[in-house]
């Protein structure tokens, strides 16, 4: 199995916890219809869970994954982890490398709008976006002491994270990171 499978497989199997609140489910070609200001559709490609990383304190990461627009199951994993204290890998979704982009501009008071980005990581890539570490983005803790997290408490906490979402065997993966992230 692959470790895209495998994770495509872990988030299927928990689609309450989507975003979307389990509306849409994950169907192969089902759009997301209540997307607003989408140019398109989101099909089939997008996946975000919750991963228990400290049993204790109750410290869940959040992450995203998104199918690789070429071979999901012998593309590799990219793994991106967003630099700065406790900031969201939401910015590099829809800012930097995801497959759709944030039209903010021109400011109306409208909801942003999703455009399709061509030069999205996608194109050669599976994408897993962790919010990292416990505090940043949709992760979170039960208890006010599973916020205190420093860098090697960080760095166990994605080592946790992986061991629970990918099952490597020989697959490829790839690990990114910005600034602070490194």
């Amino acid at each position: 199995m692959t470790a895209a499978t495998a994770v495509g497989r872990e988030a299927r199997a928990t689609a309450g916890r989507q975003l979307d609140g389990g509306r849409s489910g994950r169907t192969q070609g089902r759009q997301w219809p209540h997307t607003q200001g989408l140019h398109g559709s989101l099909d089939d490609w997008k996946l975000q869970k919750y991963v228990t990383v400290d049993e204790e304190n109750g410290a869940e990461l959040f992450y995203h994954f998104i199918d690789s627009e070429g071979d999901p199951g012998s593309d590799p994993v990219l793994l991106w982890i967003t630099g700065g204290d406790r900031c969201s890998a939401l910015n590099a979704l829809f800012f930097e490398i995801g497959p759709f982009k944030l039209v903010v501009e021109p400011y109306n008071g409208s909801l942003p709008r999703l455009r399709y980005h061509p030069y999205t990581w996608t194109k050669v890539a599976n994408l897993l976006f962790v919010e990292s570490p416990v505090g940043a983005g949709f992760s979170f803790s039960r208890d006010p002491r599973g916020y205190d997290v420093g860098d090697v408490s960080a760095s166990l906490q994605l080592v946790k994270f992986l061991s629970e979402v990918l099952k490597l065997g020989s697959d490829r993966l790839l690990i990114s990171m910005l600034r602070y992230g490194s």
